[in-house]
């Protein structure tokens, strides 16, 4: 999986599978500078994407492929966080933790 962005806050995604970048449209507007990719991805999907934005914000997002057609999905209608002042988020990393407490799986963001 590739993202590839322009400074105008353009994205495109590519994988593997696929000789030509596809446009997102729902990212249109995010200047994205760091993603958090999700280590459960699959050929056809990256399943859970972290995005940090030049603005301050994380989204969640989807990005789903078939031979024709790509499919991105932000998660929520608003971005996931955004920092009181706008910083660059310039890093995102995750890691999968198991909660002592119920067993849980969580997912703690840096």
């Amino acid at each position: 999986h590739a993202l590839v962005v322009g400074n105008g806050g353009d994205s495109w995604y590519l994988n593997f599978q696929s000789s030509e970048a596809k446009p997102l449209p729902k990212l249109k507007g995010y200047q994205v500078e760091a993603v958090s990719w999700d280590p459960a991805s699959t050929p056809d999907s990256t399943k859970e994407l972290l995005l940090g934005t030049e603005r301050g914000e994380l989204l969640h997002v989807v990005v789903e492929t078939t031979e024709k057609t790509v499919r991105t999905v932000v998660k929520g209608d608003k971005p996931l966080f955004t920092f009181e002042r706008a910083v660059v988020v310039c890093g995102v990393h995750r890691e999968r933790v198991m909660s002592t407490a119920d067993g849980a799986e969580r997912v703690v963001v840096f």
